[in-house]
């Protein structure tokens, strides 16, 4: 399948500091952090000033000192510190430049989790729900005796409202769900979710589970979607995916590896394409790897996008060989000759408001 759109090659490093919260030795402890990942965007095109909403987690890298059984006997340095994994939003005007106006993180840490594997709360998946006009905000939360998919709301993006957790169980033993991304069906008044399933041992390869709601509370699966890629005679499985309606076709991003563990290296970024959310025609090459330096030379990590008439805006998590992950963005061309009324899903304007004002009152 060829791509329906052109990359350009410019990579640009979002300029992110977000405040960060985790309980260390059973009290709060609040950093300032410009290492972040898994962003999901929504931009609002408005009179005068059009902004763009992020939720990201903050994954940071924290000083460790731990004993090893080899000289120097001492280990000092920084390590990923998964305590601080909670969703926070960010605003922007520009989408490079992202600024807090809320209180971070806006879903409490999890008082029992440990530096290296949580648990945590992760995965944040950001939608647009038009008929109530509203933003749900989907993500892991594993960590204080939950561990379910869960859903909170917001009118303004500034105050959110727990939904509580959903019926999807995101551990269970030695398998997980990852990545929860949601679309919502107008037409059908039905909320889609996509979650990638996979053994932590490697034992099965991942593949996707697909879900339907009419709430976003209470979800029934609606069946298991296989999807890989051969590349060099290396077969590819899902990791980390997004998901967003364009016009009448679904596009799904997945960072990408060879499935024996979950997050093992490389991870490249894959595109894909549907119209019923079960039969996916893939581009057989990635869209995006590594760099060969700066702040994404060691893995692809997780991607979404923004559909604006012909423009097309990836934001992405890139991982550097320090073990650093940030937030970058690389800007497209759609390739269609008929690409002035296409938007994303994510993409709102605010005649979609009147819209469907307009449908309830007739």
């Amino acid at each position: 399948m060829d791509l329906p759109f052109l990359l350009g090659e410019e990579r640009i490093p979002c300029d992110i500091k977000v405040r960060a919260m985790a309980y260390i030795l059973g009290r709060p402890r609040y950093i300032i952090t410009n290492e972040v990942v898994h962003a999901s965007v929504l931009k609002f095109i408005m009179k005068p000033h059009s902004f763009l909403v992020m939720a990201l987690t903050p994954y940071p890298r924290t000083l460790v000192i731990r004993p090893k059984l080899k000289p120097p006997f001492i280990f000092y340095g920084k390590s990923l510190d998964a305590r601080y994994e909670n969703p926070s939003i960010l605003f922007s005007n520009d989408g490079i430049h992202w600024t807090e106006k809320t209180q971070n993180p806006i879903f409490p840490p999890s008082k029992d989790a440990v530096r290296g594997g949580g648990p945590h709360n992760y995965d944040p998946n950001l939608i647009w729900n038009p008929r109530e006009e509203k933003a749900y905000l989907f993500f892991n939360n594993w960590g204080n005796g939950f561990k379910n998919v869960r859903l909170m709301a917001s009118k303004d993006f500034i105050n959110w409202l727990d939904m509580g957790q959903t019926n999807i169980e995101v551990v269970n033993a030695d398998e997980i769900r990852a990545s929860p991304t949601v679309t919502y069906n107008e037409d059908e008044k039905k909320y889609y979710m996509l979650l990638v399933h996979a053994d932590l041992n490697g034992l099965e390869k991942p593949f996707i589970e697909l879900f339907r709601s009419d709430n976003g509370l209470y979800w029934v699966k609606s069946g298991e979607i296989e999807i890989s890629i051969d590349i060099g005679g290396s077969r590819l499985y899902p990791w980390h995916i997004t998901l967003r309606n364009i016009g009448d076709e679904y596009w799904l991003l997945a960072s990408m590896n060879r499935g024996e563990k979950p997050a093992q290296l490389p991870l490249y970024l894959f595109f894909f394409k549907s119209q019923d959310l079960v039969n996916w025609k893939a581009h057989d090459k990635p869209i995006l790897i590594p760099s060969s330096k700066g702040f994404d030379d060691t893995a692809i990590y997780h991607g979404d996008l923004i559909v604006e008439e012909c423009d097309l805006y990836l934001y992405y998590s890139g991982l550097s060989r320090s073990y650093s992950y940030k937030i970058g963005l690389v800007k497209g061309k759609l390739l269609k000759t008929s690409c002035r009324e296409l938007r994303s899903s994510n993409c709102i304007s605010e005649a979609d408001y009147e819209e469907f004002r307009k449908a309830r009152i007739s």
